[in-house]
C-alpha cells in the first residue's frame, strides 16, 4: 500500500466521490429521485429510529395493514456499514456517505483483484475508478435503486478472495487473514439488502469457483474445504437474516416463478453492447434532470442499461487480444499465476468464461437461452429485471482491460520518440479534445436534440474527444519512457492517466446523480396528515398521489403503499378481485376506495375531488383534500363466540408502544379479538403472569385471539420462531468461526515451502 502509483490510484477514486457527491458532504442532501425518497429513505429513518429506542424492527405496522420487517432483506436492518454511518450522520445525508463508502470499497476490491490476475498497480487503478463510477452504477442512481449498488460491489471481493485463496494453496503459503476476510465479505453481502444481487453474486462466485477448480493440478479438495468453510461461518453469522427472510419468503406475494414477460423487462439489449464505447449513443433519461429538461433517450427503456467504465479499459480489453507482453507485468500481483498456465492463459480460462456467461444471462428475453433458464434453473425464475446480470460482465471486463493495459503500456515503452515532439503533440491532442468535449456538452448545441440522428451525433462528439484526450495522455507516457527519464516525467504520466480516467467516468456519472434536500423532496404532508387522522387512524391515499414518501417514518398507519415483497394472502385478496392485471407484479399501489370500509380506513387523501357515498369532505390543505370515511370498521373489535352484534358497552383502546401493540378494555362474555393488522406466523399475545396467546388467523387476512370476559390488558408482539433461531445460530457461528480461522491461521501445512502470510 506505500506504492506510489497505489495511493495515487485511491486518492484519484477518493477525490471524484467527493467532487461528485459534494452536495452529500457539503450540504446534507440526499438523492432526490426514485426509490430513494419513495422507499430507501423512509425506511432508514425508521429503522434508525426504533434502534435509537432499543428495539430491532421486526415488524412495520405502518404499511400495507402492517408487513415483517427485518424479514424484508431490503430493509437491511442488520446492515453494519448503515448502522454504523447512522451514528455519525442523519439518515438522510448517511444515504450519500453510504454510498460513497461502498462505491470506494467496489472500486478497492477491483483493483485487488486485478493485481491477484498479475495487473500492475496503475492499470489496476484506472480500471477501479473506470468501475466504480461506471454506466451500471450511473443508471442505478437515476432510479434511486441504491440497493443494486451497495449489494453487487461485492462482487469483485468474492472473486478476489477465491482466486487468492486457490494461488497460496498453490504456492504452499498460509492462509493468513484472507478466510476472515472471505467471511466478513459474505456476511456483509447477505445483510446488504439485496436478495437478487446476492444470489447473483453467489451464482458468479460459484462459476468462478468451478473454473478455478478445472484450472488446480492438485490440492482441490483443500480449497472446496476452505471455501465450504467459509460458507459455512458466513451463514451461521448471518442466520438472522437469512431464516427470517426464509420464513417470509413462504408466506409472500413472490414465492413462486414469476411471469416470463414481467421477469424479464430490462433485459439488457443487443443494442446496448456499443455502450462499451459509447454510453449514450441512444440518448439518455437523465436528461431529463438537467437545463435541457427533455427526455433524449428514443431506445426502449425497459432495455436501457449500459456497462461503459471508461475510454482507457475498452482501449485495454482491445490491446489484451491484441498485443502480447513478452512477460507477465512485474510486482506483488503475478505471484502464483498457476503453476501450468501463465498469467494471459489464467485471465482467458477464469475471466472470459464468466464474461460470456453473464453476458448471456443479462440478455434476457433477447436470447432464447434464457427461456429455459428463467423456467427450469432453481431459483432464476424468482427475480426480474436480467441486466442484473451485467456486474459479472463488467467486473471480468475491467480485469481483463488492466491485463490490456500492461500490454499497451509495454508496447508505448518501446516507441522510440522526440520527448519533446511526444509532449507538444500529447498538448495538441489533449487541447484540442477538450475543445470538442466542450463543444459537446455545450447547451446551445442541446437545445433540441430529440431526433435521434441529433442524439447520435452528440455522442460521437464526445467518444471523439475522449480519444483525442487519451491519445494525447498515451504521448505524455511515452514522453516518460525516454531513456533519460525522471520521477517528474513518470509522476506526470500517472497523473495524466488517473486524471483522464477520473474526468471521463466522472462527467458521464455526474449527471445521473441529482440531489436534492430532505425537505425539498418530501411531498407527502405528513404532519398535517397525521394531526388530522389521529394516531390510529388508517389512511387509503388515492393512485394519482405521490408515493407514499415519509409515512413510515411518522408513523402513519395506511392501507397501501410501496414494496416489491410483500404479504401474500394481502396481495392474493386484491388480486382475486381484480385490481391487478394478470402477471402484473404490485410495487407501488393502494387498494381502492371501495376496499376502504373493511380494511378499517378512516381517512382517504387525494388530489382530486371525491364524489362517493363512502365519503365525506374533511379538511383541506393545498392541493391536498382529506375525505373521512362515513362507516368504517374499527381496528380493532370484540367478537362474542355466540356470534351476537358485539354490545354497545365494550369499551376497547389501543395504540403502539415501544414496539408493541396494546389493547386494553372489558369484555362482556368470551369472544375474541379482531385486529385489522394482517397477519403472520409469529405474533403472540400476552398478559402480565400468563401465558402467551398464539394469534390466530381469520378471513381474510386479519389477526385474532380468545379472550375471557372481564376486564384485559393485551400486549401484542411480533417474535417470530425465526428470528430466535437466528440469534441462537449467530452464536453457534461465532464459536465455529473462531475455531476455522485459528486452525487455518496457524496450519502449517504447505506445498512449496512458503509458509509467510
Amino acid at each position: 500500500m506505500k506504492n506510489r502509483e497505489t495511493l495515487l490510484s485511491l486518492i484519484f477514486l477518493t477525490v471524484a466521490l467527493s467532487i461528485l457527491f459534494a452536495p452529500v458532504l457539503l450540504r446534507g442532501e440526499t438523492f432526490a429521485l426514485g426509490d430513494v425518497p419513495d422507499q430507501f429513505l423512509p425506511w432508514r429513518i425508521f429503522t434508525a429510529e426504533e434502534i435509537a429506542d432499543g428495539r430491532i424492527p421486526l415488524w412495520n405496522p405502518y404499511t400495507f395493514c402492517g408487513s415483517p420487517f427485518l424479514a424484508n432483506m431490503q430493509s437491511a436492518v442488520l446492515y453494519p456499514i448503515d448502522r454504523a454511518v447512522d451514528l455519525f450522520f442523519q439518515p438522510e445525508q448517511g444515504v450519500g456517505i453510504g454510498m460513497i463508502l461502498h462505491l470506494f470499497l467496489g472500486g478497492f476490491f477491483l483493483f485487488l483483484l486485478a493485481r491477484s490476475f498479475g495487473a500492475s498497480e496503475l492499470p489496476s487503478g484506472i480500471v477501479a475508478i473506470g468501475y466504480a463510477l461506471g454506466g451500471f452504477h450511473a443508471i442505478h442512481f437515476l432510479g434511486g435503486n441504491l440497493l443494486t449498488i451497495t449489494s453487487s460491489i461485492y462482487l469483485p471481493g468474492h472473486l478476489w478472495v477465491v482466486h487468492s485463496l486457490r494461488k497460496r494453496i498453490e504456492e504452499g503459503r498460509r492462509m493468513g487473514y484472507l478466510p476472515l476476510i472471505g467471511v466478513l465479505l459474505a456476511v456483509l453481502q447477505v445483510l446488504s439488502g439485496h436478495a437478487q444481487m446476492t444470489f447473483y453474486n453467489a451464482f458468479f462466485v460459484g462459476v468462478f469457483f468451478v473454473l478455478n477448480l478445472i484450472q488446480m493440478k492438485s490440492d482441490r479438495s483443500r480449497l472446496i474445504g476452505i471455501l465450504s468453510g467459509i460458507a459455512l461461518c458466513a451463514a451461521l453469522l448471518a442466520a438472522p437474516q437469512i431464516l427470517p427472510t426464509l420464513e417470509y419468503s413462504r408466506h409472500a406475494s413472490r414465492t413462486g416463478t414469476l411471469p416470463y414477460l414481467p421477469a424479464t423487462e430490462f433485459s439488457f439489449g443487443w443494442e446496448f453492447l456499443a455502450s462499451f464505447l459509447l454510453p449514450e449513443y441512444l440518448g439518455t433519461r437523465a436528461d431529463l434532470y438537467t437545463p435541457l429538461r427533455a427526455d433524449t433517450y428514443w431506445g426502449d427503456w425497459k432495455n436501457w442499461s449500459a456497462v461503459y467504465i471508461g475510454l482507457l479499459p475498452a482501449l485495454g480489453f482491445l490491446s489484451f487480444f491484441i498485443f502480447r507482453s513478452p512477460s507477465p507485468p512485474c510486482g506483488e500481483g503475478a505471484r502464483g499465476r498457476g503453476s501450468e498456465i501463465g498469467w494471459r492463459g489464467s485471465a482467458l480460462t477464469l475471466l472470459l468464461p464468466l464474461l460470456l456467461i453473464a453476458l448471456v444471462l443479462s440478455l434476457g428475453r433477447n436470447t432464447p437461452i434464457y427461456w429455459y433458464v428463467h423456467h427450469y434453473a432453481p431459483l432464476f425464475g424468482k427475480f426480474r429485471a436480467p441486466s442484473k446480470f451485467l456486474p459479472g460482465v463488467i467486473v471480468p471486463f475491467a480485469v481483463i482491460g488492466a491485463l490490456g493495459l500492461n500490454s499497451l503500456f509495454f508496447r508505448l515503452s518501446q516507441i522510440r520518440m522526440c520527448h519533446k515532439r511526444a509532449f507538444a503533440w500529447g498538448g495538441v491532442a489533449i487541447f484540442a479534445g477538450g475543445l470538442l468535449f466542450g463543444y459537446s456538452m455545450n447547451s446551445d448545441f442541446l437545445s433540441t436534440p430529440v431526433e435521434k440522428g441529433e442524439v447520435v451525433w452528440r455522442e460521437a462528439l464526445r467518444f471523439l474527444s475522449m480519444l483525442a484526450m487519451t491519445v494525447g495522455v498515451l504521448l505524455f507516457y511515452v514522453r516518460s519512457q525516454r531513456p533519460k527519464k525522471t520521477e517528474f516525467d513518470i509522476w506526470l504520466a500517472q497523473l495524466a492517466l488517473l486524471l483522464l480516467i477520473s474526468f471521463d467516468v466522472g462527467a458521464y456519472c455526474q449527471k445521473y446523480l441529482v440531489f436534492g434536500s430532505y425537505d425539498r423532496i418530501k411531498v407527502f404532508p405528513s404532519e398535517w396528515v397525521r394531526s388530522e387522522i389521529g394516531a390510529n387512524g388508517r389512511l387509503l391515499v388515492s393512485p394519482e398521489v405521490p408515493q407514499l414518501d415519509n409515512c413510515v417514518p411518522d408513523r402513519i398507519l395506511t392501507a397501501g403503499g410501496y414494496d416489491p415483497f410483500q404479504v401474500g394472502d394481502y396481495v392474493d385478496y386484491f388480486r382475486e378481485k381484480g385490481q391487478f392485471a394478470e402477471g402484473q407484479i404490485p410495487d407501488s399501489w393502494s387498494p381502492t376506495l371501495g376496499s376502504a370500509e373493511e380494511l378499517g380506513v378512516t381517512h382517504v387523501l387525494t388530489t382530486r375531488a371525491l364524489n362517493s357515498p363512502l365519503v365525506e369532505p374533511d379538511k383541506k390543505n393545498g392541493p391536498w383534500m382529506l375525505y373521512r370515511v362515513l362507516e368504517t370498521q374499527p381496528l380493532i373489535q370484540f367478537v362474542p363466540d355466540d356470534k351476537v352484534e358485539s354490545a354497545t358497552d365494550v369499551s376497547l383502546s389501543f395504540g403502539w408502544d415501544v414496539g408493541t401493540l396494546r389493547v386494553s378494555g372489558t369484555a362482556p362474555t368470551e369472544g375474541r379479538l379482531l385486529i385489522r393488522n394482517v397477519y403472520m406466523p409469529g405474533w403472540y399475545a400476552t398478559i402480565p403472569r400468563a401465558e402467551e396467546i398464539p394469534v390466530e388467523m381469520s378471513p381474510p387476512f386479519w389477526q385474532s385471539f380468545p379472550v375471557k370476559a372481564g376486564d384485559f390488558d393485551y400486549s401484542l408482539e411480533y417474535r417470530p420462531d425465526s428470528w430466535k433461531w437466528g440469534i441462537r445460530f449467530f452464536w453457534v457461528g461465532v464459536f465455529v468461526c473462531c475455531i476455522f480461522l485459528f486452525y487455518l491461521r496457524f496450519d502449517i501445512r504447505s506445498v512449496g515451502g512458503d509458509t509467510g502470510n
